[in-house]
């Protein structure tokens, strides 16, 4: 059931979705409509529970659950991930790749995304610097999200591929 997000616990499961490309504001009007839609119902083991989806830089799809009525179970996660199949074709954008990489620089409004294998070059070349911000996509809970999702590259996991 839809949630208001300050409404749910530090504890809270997350999950982050990275589009391959920059998403038009009116899709992700329609994008929200769905994820609305689907969260409020969601459930596992046949109960709702507390949820919301956010949506970030017209590119990441955030989904925030709280577990502490019921564990979300492998059934409730396959919901989610064909509802996600279901905005990537309804959309046309890709919201499951792992091996892509977003930055954000001073200069920029909106993530640029590279694959991972590139990082080093662009690093190399100046495209990026210590200071870049990159997107932690691995975080999983709320409390993990808010302090730890956007970092500098020099702080993050990500520093070992440079």
């Amino acid at each position: 059931m839809w949630s208001a997000y300050e409404n749910l616990p530090n504890n809270s499961k997350v999950w982050v979705f990275q589009s391959d490309k920059e998403i038009a504001s009116n899709i992700i009007d329609g994008m929200q409509v769905d994820l609305r839609q689907f969260i409020d119902g969601w459930v596992s083991h046949s109960k709702p529970f507390p949820a919301h989806a956010l949506m970030l830089y017209n590119r990441f799809i955030v989904v925030i659950a709280d577990e502490s009525a019921t564990h979300i179970g492998g059934c409730s996660m396959d919901t989610l991930m064909r509802c996600i199949d279901d905005v990537e074709k309804k959309y046309d954008v890709q919201l499951k790749l792992r091996n892509e990489v977003a930055y954000l620089n001073p200069s920029d409004t909106v993530p640029n995304i590279i694959p991972l294998s590139q990082l080093k070059d662009t690093y190399a070349n100046g495209v990026i610097h210590e200071n870049t911000i990159v997107f932690d996509n691995l975080v999983n809970t709320k409390q993990a999200f808010e302090s730890g999702w956007k970092k500098n590259i020099s702080e993050s996991w990500h520093k070992r591929f440079l």
